[in-house]
C-alpha cells in the first residue's frame, strides 16, 4: 500500500537530499514529518520527536520538544540537552526564526516547505555535501513508505 504525500505539506526534495548526502547525527523535527523522516532516514538519523511521544519520551523530552517548536522559555534545551546535530523545521515555525537569529546555528539548505539547520562548525561541510547531492539525488514520487 502506498500514501501519497502532498510536496507542499512534506520535505520530500529535502529528505531525498539528506539520503543522498548521507548527513548523520540527532535531528529535531517538524512533528508532522517524523514518520516519514523516519522511514526515510534511519539508521543514519535519529528523530526526536514522533508519534510514539506518549509511549518513547519521557515527559520532560515532550515539554522540551513543545517549547523549542514554538520558542517558548526553555526552547535551547532540545538543542543542548539532546546532542542536537540537525534541525529539519517548517519555514514557518517559531523555532526557524529563533535558529536563523542563533549565533552557534546556520541554515544549510531550504526546500519549502522545509530548512535545514546546522551547528555552524559544521554547516560549510554540510551545505557542500546537499550541493553535491543535490546534482545525483532522485526525484522520487511523493510516497510514503
Amino acid at each position: 500500500m502506498e500514501i501519497r504525500v502532498a510536496r507542499e505539506e512534506y520535505p520530500v526534495r529535502m529528505v531525498d537530499l539528506m539520503r543522498e548526502a548521507e548527513l548523520e547525527g540527532n535531528v529535531i523535527v517538524f512533528f508532522d514529518w517524523a514518520e516519514y523522516c523516519i522511514w526515510h532516514l534511519y539508521p543514519r538519523c535519529r528523530v526526536f520527536l514522533d508519534g510514539r511521544f506518549r509511549s518513547a519520551y519521557g515527559p520532560q523530552a515532550i515539554i522540551d520538544y513543545l517549547n523549542f517548536l514554538y520558542g517558548e522559555p526553555g526552547w535551547q534545551r532540545a538543542l543542548l540537552d539532546y546532542d542536537t546535530e540537525l534541525v529539519l523545521a517548517h519555514m514557518g515555525n517559531p523555532c526557524s526564526d529563533l535558529l536563523r537569529r542563533h549565533p552557534d546555528w546556520q541554515s544549510v539548505r531550504e526546500e519549502p516547505p522545509a530548512v535545514l539547520f546546522a551547528r555552524k562548525q559544521v554547516a560549510g561541510e554540510i551545505s557542500s555535501r546537499l550541493r553535491t547531492a543535490a546534482v545525483t539525488a532522485p526525484r522520487r514520487p511523493p510516497i510514503f513508505p
